[in-house]
């Protein structure tokens, strides 16, 4: 961008910043082609320069760019989990259902309601937006096994996405704080009542609101913030509250991260207890637990790949080992079906 004296300004320029006018209002935003009408105002104003993008510049949307990040995180995501490049052909039920998947993923992130928070999701707490858009995708593989219409689908993704919406009305501080007090905890549970509030505000529906405002309620109405039990929290938020735990265990935000089947084993001892079973039930279903093609570490120290589809949402898969616990390459591998070794685990994630 150049740095143009307001003397020397002409049409057709590009303003390469935002002006601001009469109590910090936006006078011209960024991005705007000036006119002579422009100009003349400009020349009103107690400045001697504005930068101009450049004539070799080419111009961004910040916008889009955000959009288009998003959505292919998202795509990384379903694909990590769905990687349809490595199932059989004939497979078309996980092909309808990435596919279906993927469709809703592409309306929900590029809807500029949505879009609006992308940035401030990323600068509340390290990790926050991708954590969102983990627990809208897994949200969605559940949903669409459950048989969800398309419009209900829409309201999962995009409730997924801004369920902690409501920690953009909170400090900080407080936010990124390790140790709480019991009451800075409480201070903290306020993100759903302020999530559902911010949203409604914001012209959302109802549904997507309180995904926001019961996504941490609990099966046995231990939950918050209004302690709902069983169905009286809607069935949105529901989904929403499993994939939200499964993420906060397994994902980048997590504080200590467990393994997927860790995490798993948790979720189905707690159904029917603090989630709805057969909620926990889907979600094993269908979200893989170790996705086709992981590459993992077991208890005997020996490195292989998830190779086996119909047992891939299992937390004991078929495992083709190719490295030994000397981490030497086997010029044959073989195949180790972990259903069947019972005292052989999977110890930990490599990729």
């Amino acid at each position: 961008m150049d740095k143009v004296a307001i003397d020397d300004l002409k049409d057709g320029m590009l303003i390469a910043e935002t002006i601001l006018g009469e109590h910090g209002k936006p006078l011209i935003i960024e991005g705007t082609k000036l006119t002579k009408t422009l100009i003349d105002r400009l020349t009103q104003m107690p400045r001697q320069h504005i930068y101009i993008y450049h004539e070799q510049t080419i111009e961004a949307d910040p916008g889009a760019i955000l959009i288009n990040r998003v959505f292919d995180y998202c795509q990384r995501v379903l694909d990590n989990h769905l990687p349809m490049n490595l199932y059989k052909h004939n497979n078309t039920q996980a092909l309808e259902k990435h596919d279906r998947v993927n469709r809703i993923l592409e309306g929900t992130t590029s809807d500029p309601r949505v879009a609006e928070f992308y940035l401030d999701l990323r600068t509340v707490a390290p990790h926050f937006l991708e954590h969102s858009l983990n627990v809208s995708v897994f949200a969605l593989l559940v949903g669409v096994s459950i048989g969800l219409s398309d419009e209900m689908l829409d309201q999962l993704a995009i409730g997924a996405i801004l369920h902690d919406i409501g920690y953009l009305n909170l400090p900080k501080n407080l936010v990124n704080q390790k140790d709480l007090t019991p009451q800075e905890l409480k201070n903290l549970e306020e993100h759903t009542k302020l999530g559902y509030k911010y949203l409604r505000e914001k012209g959302f529906s109802t549904e997507v609101a309180r995904i926001a405002l019961y996504h941490h309620e609990k099966w046995d109405g231990s939950g918050y913030p209004t302690k709902l039990v069983g169905e009286k929290a809607d069935l949105l938020s529901r989904i929403v509250g499993v994939a939200d735990v499964y993420d906060s265990f397994t994902g980048i935000i997590a504080k200590e991260r467990y393994l997927p089947h860790e995490a798993i084993e948790y979720l189905y001892g707690a159904g029917d207890y603090l989630f709805d079973a057969r909620l926990v039930k889907a979600f094993i279903q269908n979200v893989p637990i170790y996705p086709l093609g992981s590459v993992v570490r077991l208890s005997t120290g020996e490195v292989g790949v998830v190779v086996n589809v119909e047992k891939n949402v299992s937390p004991r898969p078929i495992i083709k080992i190719c490295y030994d616990k000397e981490n030497q390459k086997l010029p044959y591998p073989k195949q180790i079906d972990l259903s069947v070794e019972k005292t052989v685990f999977i110890k930990e994630v490599l990729w």
